[in-house]
C-alpha cells in the first residue's frame, strides 16, 4: 500500500485549496489563490507544480478557482470538474476534463469519487 499525503494550502472565505500527493505525482483540489501564492504555498510543503497531475474544481465559486486558469495555462494542466462547473468557470485556453457525480476519476495511482453536495452551485 502506498502513503496518501494531504496538505491544505488554504480554506476559507480568500480560498480553498488541497493537494494530494501519492507517490511522487499529486492532484490540486481548487485553485482558490493567485497563480504565484498557490506556487509558493505548494513550496512550503515541499512541493513542486510539476508534480502536480491535474487540478480537479469542486464548484465554480471563486474562493475555489481564483487561480485555476493561470495556474493551468502555466504548468500545462489539464482542469477537471463537472459540466456546470466548467461552463460557469473562464478556461479559456486550459484543457479541461469533465468529471460526474459517482462516475471514478483515476489519476497516476489515485481515485476520485465526485459526488453531490447541497451548495448552491452547479
Amino acid at each position: 500500500m502506498h502513503d496518501l499525503s494531504v496538505a491544505v494550502l488554504c480554506s476559507g472565505s480568500s480560498g480553498n485549496s488541497i493537494l494530494l500527493s501519492h507517490e511522487e505525482s499529486g492532484v490540486l483540489i481548487d485553485a482558490g489563490l493567485s497563480c504565484r501564492e498557490l506556487e509558493r504555498r505548494l513550496s512550503l510543503f515541499g512541493a513542486e507544480p510539476t508534480q502536480i497531475e491535474a487540478v480537479l474544481l469542486t464548484h465554480e465559486h471563486t474562493d475555489h478557482t481564483r487561480g485555476v486558469k493561470k495556474f493551468c495555462a502555466e504548468h500545462k494542466l489539464p482542469a477537471y470538474a463537472t459540466r456546470g462547473t466548467l461552463a460557469l468557470t473562464p478556461l479559456e485556453g486550459v484543457v479541461t476534463r469533465m468529471i460526474a457525480a459517482g462516475s471514478d476519476l483515476r489519476l497516476n495511482g489515485l481515485v476520485v469519487r465526485p459526488f453531490r453536495v447541497r451548495h448552491l452551485a452547479a
